[in-house]
């Protein structure tokens, strides 16, 4: 059985050329491709792992496991079993 793998990661983008912002994204790969990435990018990680969550994410992350973290690697089986967070 392939498993998911869920990227959460920090992103920058320049609104103006002489500021940028961090952004979060999230993305899903099966076997090294990736299959799925949100149509948006977010403010905060906790919304961005909520928008993952109304496409299928079942783990538990939230922004205080993120201090210092640009991103993360979630490793998500196909049936409802605990994903493992991986830095």
């Amino acid at each position: 059985m392939a498993n998911r793998v869920w990227y959460f990661a920090s992103v920058q983008h320049r609104p103006r050329p002489d500021s940028v912002a961090h952004l979060w994204q999230w993305r899903i790969q099966l076997e090294g491709a990736v299959v799925r990435r949100s149509g948006a990018f977010f403010y905060t990680l906790d919304d961005c792992i909520r928008d993952a969550q109304e496409h299928g994410f079942k783990a538990q992350l939230s922004a205080s496991d993120s201090f210092g973290q640009t991103s993360y690697r979630m490793d998500s089986p196909d049936d409802d079993g605990n994903p493992t967070p991986r830095n």
